[in-house]
């Protein structure tokens, strides 16, 4: 069992590796429309409500819906919240982050959790109230 889960767990890091470079390639052909200004606040709160963007088109398909769901949740250490229609984004928790607001694995922290706030190609980027960052446009 044990052997199982180590190349389980492995599987899943080459995915999460896998999908960093995907996004790599994908910025080679698209110009992001917004960038990121301001700082971190480093009070997990990022962590608490992790904002994902995703396409209407994705939304109203139930199998695609369910297979970006299962993607975040298998590739990173995230649960699915809930889903915020006026932004057409997914919400996710994490399960490595403490009472306190900090990460218990940040030392091995996913690349998306790394490089947060993930600004996407087309749409503004979903930041929480509170945040200690904000979306600009780009010039």
């Amino acid at each position: 069992m044990l052997l199982f889960n180590i190349v389980v767990t492995g599987f899943f890091r080459v995915l999460a590796i896998i999908d960093y470079y995907l996004e790599k390639v994908v910025g080679v052909f698209f110009k992001k429309k917004w960038k990121i200004a301001g700082s971190c606040k480093k009070d997990g709160r990022c962590c608490r409500d992790i904002g994902i963007i995703a396409e209407k088109w994705i939304i109203n398909n139930k199998y695609l819906l369910k297979l970006v769901t299962w993607w975040y949740t298998k590739v990173h250490p995230f649960y699915f919240k809930y889903y915020v229609e006026n932004e057409d984004a997914l919400i996710f928790g994490c399960t490595k982050l403490n009472d306190n607001g900090s990460c218990s694995i940040y030392k091995k922290r996913p690349p998306i959790c790394r490089k947060y706030p993930v600004v996407n190609y087309f749409k503004k980027p979903v930041l929480f109230e509170g945040c200690g960052f904000k979306a600009e446009m780009n010039s």
